[in-house]
């Protein structure tokens, strides 16, 4: 898990001058809050820092009306436990039309005039995460992945993998609702759950699922400042959310 060091690292500075900085700014929570969160600092490196409890710190941001709970939200991958469902995450191993690169190459034609909108959605959002050249499973946001080598291409690959595995738990019926019934966290949740008795897609259909909607969570993404984990917003996330 990272700490406070590992994050004044990157910035780059000290604890002394962190320090400095946040009593030089103790009567505008709003801006520590900005720093904060645009440095992936949580509650508990703040309390590690300062001294003061995390509830202390929350009340401190909650005079303003700031929620101290996006702090804590700096995983890659979720910011929601994802319990039962977490063998849903899984690196892509698919071949042919499924396969990470045929993906890949029909989705990017969507950013043709912004490629950082594709590449750079595959980048973690805080240098800390990626300074040991390991992704942990606290920096994921996932626990059964283990540790892996934090690189772009290995998100990429469990993003699709992942998106993959969500759709194949649809069945007709399911889906169906699902559509007409965005945001509906029960019915994902049971849906994704329970295991067809059969595909409801050949694997050129699936592709084109999975493309269509891998665009849409990018473009949300980049849309969004509040989303942090790459696939907090997908019906996997939303399915979880607020566990």
């Amino acid at each position: 898990m990272a700490t406070i060091d590992d994050v004044l690292n990157e910035i780059p500075a000290t604890r002394p001058q962190a320090l400095d900085w946040i009593y030089a700014h103790a009567d505008q929570p709003e801006t520590i809050f900005e720093l904060a969160f645009g440095n992936g600092i949580t509650t508990s490196m703040l309390s590690d820092l300062t001294g003061f409890s995390n509830n202390q710190i929350s009340a401190y941001f909650a005079t303003k009306g700031l929620d101290v709970g996006l702090l804590e939200e700096v995983g890659i991958l979720f910011n929601s436990e994802l319990g039962s469902l977490d063998h849903l995450v899984e690196f892509n191993d698919h071949g042919g039309a499924l396969s990470t690169v045929s993906l890949r190459d029909t989705v990017k034609v969507s950013f043709e005039d912004d490629s950082t909108s594709y590449d750079g959605f595959f980048e973690s959002l805080f240098d800390y995460q990626e300074s040991d050249g390991i992704y942990s499973p606290d920096e994921l946001g996932v626990k059964n992945l283990g540790n892996i080598t934090a690189s772009e291409e290995n998100i990429e690959s469990i993003f699709y993998g992942t998106l993959i595995n969500i759709f194949q738990q649809f069945d007709a019926a399911e889906y169906q609702q699902i559509i007409e019934s965005p945001g509906n966290q029960a019915l994902l949740f049971e849906a994704l759950n329970d295991t067809p008795t059969a595909p409801l897609w050949t694997d050129v259909e699936l592709a084109s699922q999975v493309t269509s909607y891998a665009v849409e969570l990018i473009d949300e993404y980049w849309n969004d400042f509040t989303l942090i984990g790459i696939l907090d917003n997908s019906f996997l996330g939303e399915a979880v959310i607020g566990s």
